[in-house]
């Protein structure tokens, strides 16, 4: 799952690819973390693209949430 996130990441939100990681899949919910808030914000507009690409790459079942945290630190 990490992989493929990293994957879809970097094709569809280049300017988000390396500075965001998934961390979880609780039940469907897809968690991740951003390094920045800009890139939280980016992923959070971008929810409905990622989840539909995260959710083909996987299978089911297919995560119907995003929750983005920013990283503290």
């Amino acid at each position: 799952a990490v992989g493929s996130w990293e994957l879809l990441v970097a094709e569809r939100v280049p300017a988000a690819s390396g500075a965001c990681r998934l961390v979880a899949l609780a039940g469907r919910e897809a968690v991740v973390e951003a390094d920045h808030p800009i890139v939280g914000q980016e992923l959070r507009m971008r929810e409905p693209e990622l989840l539909a690409a995260l959710g083909a790459a996987l299978g089911e079942p297919v995560p119907t949430r995003l929750r983005v945290t920013v990283r503290r630190g």
